[in-house]
């Protein structure tokens, strides 16, 4: 478990588990019931201004040692890219035993989802999704 029980935001074994803000979802369904805990990095796990930037939320699959860093953004898909790097390297030891999956829900087509820097994220952490609106999938 990468944060203590009580920060998480669902029930431990919660068949749908949704992250929403500004009309931006991630939905995940945890159809095998595995053990799941949902963080809100902004804000609560991460709360002060020199904490630096950081993403919305992080989901981990326990069961499956699967996490999920998701940013809900309008249109700055290369300042989601570098939030969830940096919740990556803030957190770097506790997420080592886990597969990253990072998710950026944007509010509208944007052409910075061809850029240079996406790219290379998305190579160096190959289970990216980025998707307008929702992202609605099995963890």
């Amino acid at each position: 478990m990468i944060f203590p029980k009580d920060k998480s935001l669902c029930h431990i074994n919660q068949a749908i588990i949704v992250s929403e803000e500004n009309k931006k979802i991630h939905k995940a369904r945890n159809e095998d019931c595995c053990d799941v805990y949902k963080y809100k990095i902004d804000g609560d796990i991460l709360s002060l201004p020199s904490d630096g930037m950081r993403c919305d939320y992080m989901l981990e699959n326990e069961t499956k040692k699967d996490v999920y860093l998701i940013e809900l953004k309008g249109t700055d898909v290369l300042k989601a890219v570098e939030q969830i790097e940096a919740t990556i390297q803030k957190f770097k030891t506790k997420l080592s035993t886990y597969s990253i999956n990072p998710r950026i829900i944007y509010r509208t087509n944007t052409h910075d989802i061809q850029s240079s820097k996406v790219i290379n994220f998305r190579r160096k952490y190959p289970h990216t999704q980025l998707k307008t609106t929702l992202i609605d999938e099995k963890i």
